[in-house]
Formats: structure tokens, C-alpha cells, sequence
């Protein structure tokens, strides 16, 4: 209650600085259930990790959603792959996974390129349309890449769930998959 009195999102996230922004979505939404309402949220590091030679050298952007960490919201931490290292960027929330959610990411950023008078050249959407996209197999990224021209990649580990992780079939795959070379592959025949 000392923290957040008024229950207000922009009140919690006053404190740590970074970059909110609410959106008012085209759907209904309860404000009993979801009392912050549908917004995107940037770290304050954002402009720092962007800027950095390390932004430039990664190639991937992670997005995917939870339901757990912030229920019943669906929340998503897009997440800059550096040397297999995650770099968090934000976060965002809105009360279902759908293409949505994803959006919420790229009308931020255009949103941060017209706050900021950002040309072409240093268009913060068209650093991030560069990137590779790594998701899950949820049909929002289908329609996330006719939307922005994304490249999208689906996560190994989710087709390996998909199929059955512990199923033979599963178990073929992760060989198939994780083995880099015809040689290795033979060595790896059961």
C-alpha cells in the first residue's frame, strides 16, 4: 500500500524510471480483472542497450509470452540474445496472447521514433526490424511478420514439445536437431 496507494501501474513503475506506455486496445478490458489496464513498458537501460556495440552484434530478439509470472495477464519480455545471453528490454502486458501483445512492442517503438523526431537513420522500428525474431509456434507470429516484414524464427525447444518431448519421436528429433553434423549423427545412432 505504501508503495502503490492508488493501484496505478505508472505508480509502481515511477520509481524505476524506463518508459511506459498504455494502450487502449480495440476489445473491452475489465478493470477489476486486469487493473493495469494493456501497456508496454521499456527498461531504463533501453536507450543504453541500444546504443551499445553489443546491440549491434546481436541478431536476435526473443519474444515469447508467460502466463504465470503476472496471471491473469499474459506478459512478455522481449529479450535481446547476446552470446546466448539474455538482455532484457521491457516488458508487456495485455490480457491474452495474441498478435496484439506482440504489436505492443513495435507501436512503442515507432511511438519512441516520433517522441524523439528519430530519422530513418536512427529509427529505433527499423534497428528492431532487422533483428531475427525467435518465438514459440503460436499463430500471432504469423501474422506479427505480414504485419511489420519480421523474419521469424520458431524456438527448437517448443517444436520438440510439440511434438512430445519424451516421446520416441520427440526423442529422434532432439538428436536430429542438436546434432551438427553427419559424422556426429552417426556416432549418436542407438
Amino acid at each position: 500500500k505504501m508503495m502503490n496507494p492508488y493501484n496505478t501501474i505508472e505508480e509502481i513503475l515511477e520509481n524505476f524510471g524506463g518508459t511506459l506506455f498504455k494502450f487502449h486496445p480495440k476489445e473491452k478490458v475489465n478493470l477489476i480483472e486486469y487493473p493495469f489496464e494493456v501497456f508496454a513498458y521499456f527498461s531504463p537501460y533501453f536507450a543504453e542497450i541500444v546504443e551499445s556495440k553489443q546491440f549491434n552484434l546481436s541478431t536476435t530478439i526473443e519474444l515469447d509470452a508467460t502466463f504465470r509470472a503476472l496471471a491473469p495477464y499474459a506478459l512478455c519480455v522481449p529479450t535481446l540474445i547476446f552470446r546466448n545471453t539474455g538482455i532484457p528490454l521491457g516488458i508487456l502486458i495485455s490480457p491474452s496472447e495474441k498478435t496484439s501483445l506482440y504489436s505492443l512492442f513495435f507501436e512503442s517503438l515507432k511511438k519512441f521514433d516520433e517522441v524523439n523526431k528519430n530519422s530513418e537513420e536512427n529509427s529505433l522500428f527499423l534497428k528492431f526490424k532487422k533483428k531475427k525474431y525467435l518465438t514459440d509456434e503460436h499463430k500471432a507470429f504469423t501474422k506479427l511478420s505480414s504485419i511489420y516484414g519480421l523474419d521469424i524464427y520458431n524456438c527448437l525447444v517448443h517444436l520438440i514439445r510439440s511434438i512430445g518431448a519424451n516421446s520416441l519421436l520427440g526423442l529422434l528429433m532432439k538428436d536430429m536437431v542438436f546434432t551438427f553434423s553427419g559424422h556426429e549423427w552417426s556416432h549418436n545412432q542407438f
